[in-house]
Formats: C-alpha cells, sequence, structure tokens
C-alpha cells in the first residue's frame, strides 16, 4: 500500500441539554432509537445535537418529480475494462435500460430541482452566474447538483490524506471531517441538501461505502493491489496520462468502487490521485 494508515481515535462529545433547571448530560448524540421532543425543545430555545441518522429521519429522503439525471457520465457506467472481474467481485450487473429512477439518481447524479434557473442557463452563464457569488438565501439553494457517489469518494479520500485513517463508516467520515457539526444540527439552513450530498436514493439513508458484500443502494471502496497496477498497467491506468506526464506508479494512489442498485452493480470504476493535503483527486471513470 502506498499510503500508510494510522489510527487515529475518535474525540469523545460531551452534551449538555438544558431542560427547566436540570441539566441532562449524554456521552455523545441522541442515539437512534431515543426518542426526544424535538418540536419542544426548540420551542424552548434549547439547542440539540442528534445522531446523523436521526437527523436523516426527522428529514426524509424525498426523490423528486421528473428528477433530472447529470449528463456528465462516461458512455457505459461500468468502466472496469480488463479488470471487470477484480473490480466487480463476481457481483452481477444490472441492465442500464433497467435501471428505476432511483437507481439512475444513485449511479449518475441528479440536479437540485430548486436549482431550475442555473439549469437553465448556458455553460457559459452557469460559469458567469457562479462567479456572482450569489448568497444561497439569494439563489434559492446551496447545490446545484447532489452525487452522493461521487461526494463519498471525495470525502473519503479527502479523511484518508488529511487524518490518515481509512475509515469504514459514515459515522466515522462525517466526525473525521468538516460535515460532522451540520449534519448533525436539524435546525441548519439548507440541511436538506447537505443530507441529500451522502444519501442514497435507493435507499433513502446515508449510503454505506464499505459493503464488500452486496447491499442494496449502498457502494464499496477499495485499493487496488500493487501488483495488479504492475500487471495492467499498460492495460489499464497509462491510458489516465500522457506519456510526457505520466507519475512514477510509487507517487500515485490507485482505487476502485462499484455502486449497487436493487439487484446488482448499477455502476464501476476506478479512481486515484496522489496524496496531498487539499484531498483532491485527479481524476475518476
Amino acid at each position: 500500500m502506498r499510503i500508510l494508515i494510522y489510527a487515529v481515535s475518535a474525540a469523545v462529545l460531551s452534551i449538555a441539554l438544558f431542560i427547566g433547571a436540570t441539566p441532562v448530560v449524554s456521552e455523545g448524540p441522541a442515539s437512534d432509537s431515543e426518542e426526544v421532543d424535538f418540536e419542544a425543545l426548540k420551542e424552548a430555545g434549547v439547542p440539540v445535537v442528534l445522531s446523523y441518522f436521526r437527523v436523516r429521519e426527522m428529514i426524509p429522503f424525498v426523490v423528486p418529480e421528473s428528477p433530472n439525471i447529470l449528463e456528465r457520465r462516461p458512455p457505459s457506467p461500468f468502466q472496469c475494462g480488463a479488470l471487470a472481474n477484480l473490480i466487480e467481485d463476481g457481483i452481477p450487473r444490472q441492465n442500464p435500460d433497467d435501471f428505476t429512477v432511483e437507481e439512475k439518481m444513485l449511479a449518475f447524479g441528479w440536479q437540485n430541482p430548486n436549482a431550475e434557473y442555473f439549469w437553465n442557463l448556458s455553460h457559459k452563464e452557469r460559469v458567469e452566474y457562479l462567479k456572482e457569488g450569489l448568497a444561497p438565501k439569494t439563489k434559492g439553494w446551496l447545490y446545484p447538483e447532489f452525487n452522493p457517489v461521487k461526494k463519498t469518494i471525495d470525502v473519503w479520500w479527502w479523511v484518508l490524506n488529511n487524518m490518515t485513517n481509512d475509515v469504514d463508516t459514515v459515522e466515522d467520515l462525517f466526525d473525521y471531517s468538516l460535515w460532522g457539526k451540520s449534519l448533525r444540527d436539524p435546525e441548519k439552513e439548507f440541511i436538506d441538501e447537505m443530507l441529500n450530498m451522502f444519501t442514497s436514493p435507493v435507499t433513502g439513508k446515508f449510503i454505506e461505502f464499505k459493503c464488500r458484500e452486496f447491499s442494496p443502494g449502498n457502494m464499496y471502496i477499495g485499493f487496488i493491489p500493487d501488483e495488479v497496477i504492475e500487471q495492467y498497467g499498460a492495460e489499464m491506468f497509462n491510458q489516465f496520462w500522457e506519456p510526457h506526464v505520466r507519475p512514477e506508479p510509487e507517487d500515485i494512489v490507485y482505487m476502485y468502487y462499484r455502486v449497487y442498485g436493487t439487484t446488482g452493480i448499477i455502476r464501476s470504476g476506478f479512481f486515484y490521485g496522489k496524496p496531498n493535503r487539499m484531498g483532491m483527486l485527479m481524476g475518476w471513470s
């Protein structure tokens, strides 16, 4: 492995909820099974920090009416080439012609229906619109699009680089990144859009990203072994680079992902990057 992964212990959060004159202290956010009268606490002006999953439950995911799927996608959702057996691990693919609306949203991402004006602009006009830096309240939306697969990969890579920790769970992904505080606050402005950034339309829940076995609506992220890169480099990986800028193998980390629909894989491919503190990937297929 080209990146050394170090275990980083998570900080323990202590949260005090003051109800009347009696403080109630917990070792962490309210659990998913814990009954919390949020409206009563809200009316009393009491700040409440809930678990990520509870906030997602309180603000249910809604599939937009006739959602517009993002057009920026490869001609095939399966970009594995000669490594199909390794990347897909023997799990059958679903026929793209039979994808449900929710499966298309998960596989390719979708436009924010609140950003209809933005998407009706030409590409050049969109660039100019974003340069204006209008406040979300003025625009009426925070993100123009949602792509949970890509966003999860991006944040996982950021955590891997900056926290030197290959996290396995959604909770750790949020705890180790800048998303944690916002996603536990049901009062956060545009919280529904923030939640959608990591929500699988197939399940309506946060997408789990380390599911090696088939798990409907979830995905798996893994490292490509060095020996596989050496064996298939000329056929598969060198295509990502012009010969004069091709990096040394030890400078790049290659990874793969597969995304599950309701009965099989609906998308698979590679992503790769050079370890960096900015947490920026160099590309994905």
